[in-house]
């Protein structure tokens, strides 16, 4: 029974190995495709980027960092496709040698939105379409403020009784969240709502946030996401801003009620660090109205962010960023 059993496990290792074998002679002369793909402007990694192997059932897009891979081909020229709404498609010729992997950097010029072709596949490993999506309707949509970016979400309605002094009310999915008890908000990251909160619970003020750093809205409905904590009864929404600015600019508006808005973004970093991966902006908005009330508002708001956005490597980076804020009005009533 002994010898029988030493006969059994012998045969199992020898096809253990056999199975080795073909597997590293199958994948010997094999090699691969790896790159990054960044904005020709403001030098920043791009994710999302649908990038297709043309005349091949290949087709992945570039995560958070705006790196993808293609692993395993063979030896050949393959050619590539990226493309993006809101840039010029790009394609180029990557040559693959037998045992080595083939590296490309590729950078993609900004353009105006064209929505005339839609098209959808679920081909491929594919970051959410909505990443997309909501970076056009940001870019096409006049917000005054990062609360109104909220809109965007399907089915939710926010409301202002105190001139703008406070956090706007929200109702979602039939619920009446007030300031934020019932939906999780959070900007890069950090989230919003306070849990004790003398006015209530999970008071979530989105003022602090200048709407022209917004980049894109990730957000969701129902009560089904865990990893965005207690306060998602009725959904989410995580605001993430620019790294990186295309240009500076100062704007100035005005309206009516005596309302102003002045808004300045300025970019720290000269070419040379854009280049080497490395992004840092100082953005300011000052906001005035006396709003339509018997009783002038006086409502003045300044905001004040800064940002440091660096790539250390294919996968690490390096996120720093300060704000603060100040809101004073007459609230009547």
């Amino acid at each position: 029974m002994k010898q029988l059993c030493t006969v059994h496990y012998a045969r199992i290792f020898t096809l253990m190995m056999i199975g080795l074998m073909q597997h590293f002679t199958s994948n010997a002369h094999q090699g691969g495709i790896k790159g990054s793909v960044i904005d020709s402007i403001a030098q920043d990694r791009i994710e999302s980027v649908l990038v297709i192997v043309a005349d091949r059932n290949l087709v992945t897009s570039t995560d958070i960092l705006g790196n993808f891979h293609f692993p395993e081909l063979t030896k050949g020229e393959y050619v590539l496709k990226f493309s993006m709404p809101g840039f010029e498609t790009k394609t180029m010729m990557v040559t693959v040698n037998e045992n080595q992997t083939s590296s490309v950097a590729v950078a993609l010029k900004p353009v105006d939105v064209n929505l005339s072709e839609v098209v959808i596949s679920q081909k491929g490993e594919i970051n959410s379409p909505m990443i997309a999506l909501n970076k056009i309707d940001i870019s096409l949509r006049p917000f005054r403020s990062s609360q109104d970016v909220l809109r965007m979400i399907p089915g939710l309605v926010i409301a202002q009784h105190a001139g703008g002094g406070k956090a706007e009310q929200i109702f979602l999915r039939g619920f009446d969240i007030d300031h934020g008890t019932d939906i999780r908000l959070s900007v890069d990251g950090m989230p919003v709502n306070m849990v004790s909160h003398a006015h209530g619970q999970g008071y979530s003020d989105l003022h602090f946030i200048i709407p022209e750093t917004i980049d894109r809205v990730d957000f969701n409905k129902g009560p089904y996401y865990a990893s965005q904590g207690d306060f998602t009864t009725a959904g989410y929404a995580s605001f993430l801003t620019k790294n990186a600015l295309d240009k500076s600019m100062i704007k100035l508006e005005g309206g009516q009620f005596d309302t102003y808005r002045m808004v300045g973004l300025f970019d720290l970093l000269d070419n040379k660090a854009k280049v080497k991966n490395q992004h840092a902006y100082l953005a300011s908005e000052y906001v005035y109205s006396n709003g339509y009330f018997e009783n002038p508002q006086h409502f003045n708001r300044i905001n004040l962010n800064g940002k440091y956005h660096g790539v250390l490597g294919e996968d690490k980076i390096l996120t720093v960023s300060l704000s603060t804020f100040s809101s004073k009005w007459d609230a009547s009533g």
